[in-house]
């Protein structure tokens, strides 16, 4: 199955920084050592979203936003047949 992108340019950038440094900093927090139990968990997750964040950056296609109905992609002309 062919997935559409459905994230613009601007949007992937973003998602790209941003979630890098989003798992950046939760992998310091988890190497420096969680304080408890939930903030180890939140740190956890903080890098698992990051990468999510980078992966649908990367790609360009985000399937929370499919389900959704969401693009922020320009809409390509349609190629005319001959």
């Amino acid at each position: 199955m062919r997935r559409t992108q459905n994230l613009g340019r601007l949007e992937r950038w973003v998602r790209i920084l941003g979630g890098g440094i989003l798992a950046l900093v939760g992998f310091l927090l988890l190497v420096a050592g969680p304080s408890s139990v939930v903030a180890g968990v939140a740190e956890g997750v903080l890098v698992l979203l990051g990468l999510d964040f980078v992966v649908t950056g990367i790609t360009g296609y985000c399937p929370l936003y499919r389900r959704l109905g969401w693009s922020t992609a320009r809409a390509r002309p349609e190629q005319e047949g001959p």
